[in-house]
């Protein structure tokens, strides 16, 4: 005996339903194809298949998320969809980096902070803080689950938020379905946050690369967005450099930054006079602080202090002409390839 595709359940509620319309055809009612469509709603395909980009190209931050085929972009926006038929609003809200004195103990407090200054938004709650998570392309992060009420004129919206937080690449993603209270969410937000790909770039202009000063035959390796070597020797890297961390700023960054350390006594004014008025964009503050070097004979020794280098970096031709604020020394750093 072959097994109906439908099942019993599904046989016996046509059945109920025919029998009901048959009864409202007799009562003369001209309602039946309103009765029957408020009984057997339209169908909406939650098939999270068409690839959807997001960009932050100030932060140098992606994300590509899926979306149902259904769904509506609005193009005068960055991938926000409507859910079909309906006024509820998916999207990717935003997402920055984690610059300066940040470090990954104030990242949510931070974000946290940043969203509640915003002066339509009425409530901000924590539902759920950094909780260990894996993206779809199998990058380790944090996530949390935020409740925001937006005031909209006189009508107020909820924020259904997850907040995806990557420690390692220091930045951060917000995603969020915005509807009004007496709306039901059809698909949670983190259906659509479970698809997401990423591609988080590199944090600064220097991560990751060396570069070399045939003066002083010494190299500078910026090995990763945080940490940083300096070889004295550069034909003997085994032995007799300098480490620690690092923080680099570009532009007006920059010369806030330098402007800021007062202990060097350089003031904005003259770092904007010292400098030609098309070369502010390439101006660039590496902050070193130093946490010990290892000597000519191996021995690693404690060391602990900060030093300031600033001057400008032709990006495209991979070339930084730096001063020491300190020893007041020159450098022409010139990039090499890392082995």
């Amino acid at each position: 005996m072959k097994k109906l595709f439908c099942g019993n359940k599904s046989i016996r509620f046509l059945c109920v339903l025919m029998i009901f319309v048959q009864l409202i055809s007799m009562s003369g009612c001209s309602y039946v194809d309103e009765i029957i469509e408020n009984i057997i709603p339209p169908i909406v395909d939650n098939d999270l298949v068409v690839e959807a980009l997001y960009e932050n190209t100030t932060d140098n931050l992606s994300a590509t998320i899926k979306v149902g085929e259904q769904w509506t972009y609005l193009q005068d926006t960055k991938c926000m969809y409507l859910y079909p038929g309906s006024n509820i609003l998916y999207m990717v809200s935003g997402s920055g980096r984690f610059y300066g004195l940040f470090n990954e103990e104030n990242y949510f407090t931070y974000v946290l902070d940043y969203i509640r200054g915003r002066d339509y938004f009425k409530n901000v709650l924590v539902i759920e803080k950094m909780k260990p998570y894996e993206t779809a392309d199998g990058r380790d992060a944090f996530i949390s689950r935020l409740e925001i009420t937006e005031t909209d004129g006189e009508n107020e919206l909820l924020r259904n938020a997850d907040l995806l937080i990557f420690p390692d690449k220091r930045c951060f993603f917000i995603f969020e379905v915005a509807h009004y209270p007496e709306d039901t969410v059809p698909l949670d937000i983190r259906e659509v946050v479970d698809t997401a790909t990423f591609d988080l770039g590199t944090l600064n202009a220097v991560e990751g690369l060396s570069f070399y000063d045939e003066g002083s035959n010494s190299a500078v390796e910026f090995t990763d967005s945080e940490n940083f070597v300096t070889y004295m020797d550069a034909d003997n890297r085994d032995v007799y450099y300098a480490y620690g961390t690092y923080s680099v700023y570009m532009g007006e960054d920059a010369i806030e930054q330098v402007s800021g350390m007062k202990e060097y006594g350089l003031t904005k004014k003259e770092i904007e006079n010292g400098m030609p008025s098309n070369s502010f964009d390439n101006f660039i503050a590496l902050v070193f602080d130093i946490k010990g070097y290892v000597d000519e004979d191996g021995n690693d020794n404690e060391n602990e202090f900060t030093a300031l280098y600033i001057g400008t970096y032709d990006e495209e031709n991979g070339v930084m002409d730096m001063l020491n604020c300190s020893t007041i020394s020159f450098y022409h750093w010139v990039k090499e390839e890392v082995e």
